[in-house]
């Protein structure tokens, strides 16, 4: 899958690309995460679920916030696996 993306603030001229924000479409986002994307549109319609940016009529999310979603939604287990 070819994956769209925009650069948040759009870059000007030859300017470095810190701080920049890496925004994804929502299917991206379901594409990362697992979701459906109607899970990820019913989420939004519901003000639950991720911050998004609204650009016009498109939707993007960060990137970073995915990830970091994602992260925080990991389970630790003991090594070594059942005793």
């Amino acid at each position: 899958m070819r994956w769209r993306f925009f650069i948040w603030p759009p870059p000007k001229g030859g300017k470095e690309m810190a701080g920049r924000k890496k925004l994804v479409s929502e299917k991206v986002y379901a594409e990362l995460s697992g979701f459906e994307l109607g899970k990820i549109r019913n989420d939004r319609w519901k003000k639950k679920g991720l911050p998004y940016y609204k650009i016009g009529r498109t939707v993007r999310y960060d990137e970073d916030e995915i990830y970091a979603y994602l992260q925080r939604c990991r389970v630790e287990t003991r090594q070594g696996g059942a005793a």
